[in-house]
């Protein structure tokens, strides 16, 4: 039986702990919680120390790091086969643990399980499938998943640490080397969809910190995958390149753009340089705020 370690990372959830951990049991399955909190300032630390949870495993973060590096210092920590990533404000339905393990010992030759979490996706399947790479590069598959993974490929292929966000930046490398993944068409996770706090809703281009952020994803984004996406989908290619040279002046980081359109596949080079040049940051910035 494949060993599960379940990594949770923790920051500032001091009243959803007890409903995720709470929930984490299993009959059969063999498995551990490596929990991480990431510098939380409202107690949670102190409440996980007092929690009574089998196989938990607790850390904490010299300093407030982040979720990609939080993840991270959990996947070090890990000692399992598969690695399932679960969220602090979400938690694990009863049967959950079991049904995973079943679907990993019964197949050995898959690196990447895909399950459903409530209300995150819209699948229609009722049994086990599976998707690659251009599907998801493509856009033509999209919604968030419990992921369950090998963790000596999360080892090989760790998030990018020089982001507070943007998890999908890594996901898509490892998307890329564990194809095809299989989806299995069980919910194992439920979803809180009513906070305002999450992290996706904290990246609304609402300032210039997070449209400056999303500027530097996109930049990596397209360093990474820019080539396959432009073989793929080329039309697509240039609607997000064109969505990140206007970040990129409105953030001010004209340099940083010009440097994107030198090494762009298939665009008219001059047409963006000149738009680069023309276009006033402050008044561009402005317009996308206001969104």
């Amino acid at each position: 039986m494949k060993k599960i370690s379940i990594v949770i990372p923790v920051y500032n959830r001091k009243a959803d702990l007890p409903r995720c951990l709470g929930s984490i049991q299993a009959l059969t399955a063999d498995y551990e919680v490596i929990v991480v909190d990431d510098g939380s300032t409202d107690g949670s630390y102190e409440l996980l120390q007092t929690m009574d949870i089998k196989q938990m495993k607790l850390f904490k973060n010299p300093a407030n790091k982040g979720v990609n590096y939080t993840r991270n210092r959990g996947i070090e920590q890990a000692s399992g086969d598969y690695i399932l990533f679960l969220d602090s404000d979400d938690m694990l339905l009863p049967h959950a643990l079991d049904t995973v393990s079943k679907y990993v010992d019964a197949n050995p030759h898959v690196q990447h399980f895909l399950f459903l979490i409530t209300g995150k996706q819209e699948v229609k399947a009722t049994t086990p499938y599976t998707i690659s790479y251009r599907d998801w590069l493509t856009e033509s598959v999209y919604g968030d998943f419990t992921h369950v993974i090998l963790r000596d490929i999360m080892l090989r292929f760790p998030f990018f640490e020089q982001f507070r966000a943007y998890e999908n930046l890594n996901w898509m490398r490892v998307k890329k080397v564990t194809e095809p993944q299989l989806v299995i068409p069980e919910i194992v996770t439920w979803g809180d969809m009513t906070r305002t706090d999450n992290l996706t809703k904290t990246l609304n281009l609402r300032s210039t910190e997070a449209i400056t952020s999303k500027f530097y994803y996109l930049k990596k984004y397209f360093e990474l995958y820019g080539a396959d996406l432009y073989a793929m989908a080329p039309a697509l290619y240039q609607s997000k390149f064109r969505h990140a040279v206007l970040l990129g002046i409105a953030a001010a980081k004209k340099d940083d753009a010009r440097a994107m359109v030198e090494s762009s596949y298939g665009q008219i080079k001059s047409l963006y340089k000149a738009l680069i040049f023309l276009t006033p940051s402050a008044a561009l910035r402005t317009l996308i705020t206001l969104k």
